[in-house]
């Protein structure tokens, strides 16, 4: 914190004016007040004074439910709320309910649970300057307290609500908390604190801040400790993504503002951090994080037999402890580096060797295979019960993804996008991020199985009218591979037959010395057809379709380059690498769109030189066909999009 007086002092006799406080690229800009008048309140925050009572007026509560998206104004004296599942979210300070990521917060609780969801409105008293508001915090509590009490007596019983705050919004919840024990002898069922505030509190005794006493469980996410979050260990459970303080992804350009500016908005960044993670956590159960054995603000690492999952599956194990993770902030996405991997590259290259050596596949819980419905009157989605599927029969088509991805990244939610936009179709994104999470060559051992569990919930749409005959799955990568023992799965168990696999980019590694019957082939569906973009290195090199078409010869593709400015040398590898990788996608999504990757039949095909007979004409991707013969096709697409040179 002194780094961070001395550099604001410097700046000190500048006032701002307020735009995007409680949003990511925050800068001092973004202050409504000079910073000097925040580091005088900031110092008599530190000095013994008491705290400051409030008008409970203006504290406010908002209330959303799966029918009213767009909230409704409670009365805090005589609520109108039903009994279901309650959740609070409580913003930090100089935020309200309109950023720090609230509304995005809200939307995935809404996603997850049929519940009701309040956000708290204190943005009155978090309008004040930091050492003023730090006064008002407990009674601010108070009042939410006697709230939730209102609410008790409604039937939505304390012992059943959870609580989510974030920066001072969680120390604002540790005072709710400890209101509800003192006064009325109740005990809130969870508090989560999302990065909790720091400043001044880093000196308070556990009393007067959040601490594992404050409900029954208490779990906290610290993504900026030492600066604007709270550090220590204040939780049952306390998780570290990235050592806790200073988050992958959170970058700033010296270009865009001063040196003050490039300081404050990556602090900024790391401390909303925490509620980014959160959001993604109910969405996906995929922060898997290790017991700390080592942990500092710079250098963490953990032991891999107690492992806990951070966010809104965490849970209150047999002991309090600390966590630690990594986090991935572009997988899957263009400019993927080395640094975007959650674990160290000799432990992917020893799980990969292992993925080569003779050894069973391995059993999966189905439960973790989820199924998610978009339609156009759904576009947002809808998560699917796997056991009883309420999808209506139209045209069917399954997106699956890749190795370390999920449903949000791997350009799922555009190739989604793009076959809404053409076909009025239930489009199903298969979530297998639980096993995609896992080192590759484990991975591996875990496909057989999750093709098996897709299988089983494709009989289950033929049993409602939509015919395995009728389906397409479109799988990218290891996806790819989890396609093709979908449908031999449905072959082999079942006796029925896919209408149609595309496999974008089928992933290589392991499968490249794999027997057909161990990888996708063209037996695997009626039609399959492969897009190769980066064969022989992440991708399957091979023909393995009825039709496989090798744009730009089919292992490095126009328009994916890198700096080494960037990064390292190996970075600039593995980023060019992991482009072409996923323009198989981009690909696939622009053919959905418009049928112009005009292919000729290969007359001469390696990695580096290719050319095709104009005699026979193919199109790549959404509009190929099973033509005559099973042939391979090349072309060459443009370096940017559009790809298609017609």
């Amino acid at each position: 914190m002194i780094f961070i007086f001395s550099v604001l002092i410097t700046f000190s006799f500048f006032g701002f004016g307020q735009a995007d406080l409680c949003q990511y690229n925050f800068t001092l800009a973004d202050l409504n007040r000079s910073v000097i008048i925040e580091i005088i309140s900031f110092i008599n925050g530190y000095t013994a004074a008491s705290y400051l009572p409030i008008d409970e007026t203006y504290i406010r509560f908002w209330l959303y439910t799966r029918t009213s998206v767009s909230g409704t104004r409670l009365n805090s004296i005589r609520p109108a709320v039903t009994v279901r599942k309650t959740i609070l979210l409580i913003h930090g300070w100089s935020c309200n309910i309109t950023n720090d990521l609230m509304p995005e917060l809200k939307a995935a609780y809404l996603k997850r649970y049929n519940a009701n969801i309040i956000i708290v409105d204190w943005s009155y008293y978090a309008a004040k300057n930091y050492g003023e508001t730090f006064r008002y915090i407990p009674s601010i509590g108070n009042a939410i307290a006697k709230f939730l009490m209102r609410l008790n007596g409604l039937g939505i019983f304390i012992n059943a609500i959870h609580l989510v705050g974030h920066s001072m919004g969680a120390q604002v919840s540790a005072f709710t908390g400890q209101s509800l024990i003192n006064n009325y002898g109740k005990t809130l069922y969870r508090i989560t604190g999302l990065d909790p505030g720091g400043p001044i509190y880093s000196n308070k005794p556990s009393n007067e801040r959040l601490d594992e006493t404050d409900a029954f469980f208490v779990d906290v996410i610290h993504t900026n400790g030492g600066f604007f979050g709270y550090l220590n260990k204040c939780g049952d459970v306390d998780y570290y993504p990235n050592c806790g303080t200073f988050q992958n992804g959170c970058t700033f350009s010296l270009t865009n503002g001063t040196f003050v500016d490039f300081i404050v908005q990556k602090i900024a960044c790391d401390h909303l951090r925490s509620v980014s993670y959160m959001i993604e956590s109910i969405n996906y159960n995929n922060f898997k994080a290790k017991k700390s054995v080592l942990l500092n603000q710079l250098f963490c690492y953990g032991d891999g037999s107690d492992i806990s999952y951070m966010g809104e599956d965490s849970i209150l194990k047999y002991s309090k402890t600390d966590y630690v993770l990594n986090t991935n902030p572009n997988l899957c996405q263009y400019n993927f580096t080395l640094a975007d991997l959650n674990r160290s590259v000799i432990i992917e290259i020893i799980s990969l060797i292992s993925g080569y050596t003779a050894g069973s596949y391995l059993p999966i819980d189905e439960s973790y295979i989820r199924f998610w419905l978009y339609t156009r009157t759904s576009v947002s989605g809808t998560r699917l019960n796997s056991i009883r599927p309420a999808v209506t029969v139209r045209k069917t088509i399954l997106l699956i993804h890749g190795w370390s991805c999920n449903i949000t990244n791997d350009l799922m939610l555009e190739l989604k996008a793009a076959y809404l936009k053409r076909y009025n179709a239930n489009i199903i994104i298969v979530d297998w991020s639980y096993y995609a999470a896992k080192n590759y060559g484990e991975t591996f051992r875990y496909i057989p199985s999750i093709g098996n569990a897709i299988a089983k919930f494709l009989m289950r749409l033929n049993g409602l009218g939509i015919f395995i005959n009728a389906i397409h799955l479109v799988g990218h990568s290891m996806g790819a591979q989890v396609s093709a023992f979908t449908g031999q799965s449905l072959i082999n168990n079942y006796g029925k037959t896919l209408y149609r696999i595309t496999g974008l980019d089928p992933g290589g590694p392991i499968y490249s010395n794999k027997p057909s019957n161990e990888r996708l082939d063209e037996t695997d569906a009626f039609f399959v057809d492969v897009i190769h973009t980066n064969g022989g290195f992440l991708g399957y090199l091979n023909k393995c379709g009825d039709v496989d078409y090798y744009p730009n010869c089919g292992t490095f593709q126009n328009g994916c380059t890198s700096s080494l400015t960037n990064g390292t040398f190996v970075d600039f590898i593995v980023q060019k690498i992991a482009c072409d990788h996923l323009r198989s996608v981009s690909y696939m999504i622009e053919s959905i769109n418009y049928n112009n990757f005009k292919a000729k039949k290969r007359v001469l095909l390696n990695q580096l030189l290719c050319y095709g007979d104009g005699s026979d004409i193919s199109y790549m991707g959404e509009d190929s066909i099973f033509k005559y013969s099973k042939t391979n096709y090349v072309l060459y697409t443009n370096p940017s999009s559009p790809y298609s040179q017609g």
